[in-house]
C-alpha cells in the first residue's frame, strides 16, 4: 500500500485537500470555507487569523485561494 501511496503525484493529494475544503465546488477557498473546517474540526475560530492565512497564500489578491 505505501508504494501505491508514494507513486501517486503530490497533486493528486493537493487537490484531495482542496476539495475537502471546497464544499460548493466554485474551485477556490474562501475565509468562510477555511473557518468552517477550523469549527468542523473542533476549533474555535478567530476571524482575524483566519483572514491572516488567507493572505499569506493569496498569490493574486482576491482573497481567496485558488
Amino acid at each position: 500500500m505505501t508504494s501505491r501511496i508514494a507513486a501517486r503525484p503530490a497533486t493528486h493529494e493537493a487537490n484531495e485537500a482542496f476539495a475537502l475544503f471546497d464544499t460548493d465546488n466554485k474551485s477556490l477557498l474562501t475565509a468562510e470555507d477555511l473557518a468552517r473546517v477550523i469549527r468542523d474540526l473542533g476549533d474555535v475560530v478567530d476571524p482575524a487569523e483566519v483572514d491572516a492565512m488567507i493572505e499569506e497564500f493569496d498569490m493574486d489578491d482576491d482573497g481567496a485561494l485558488t
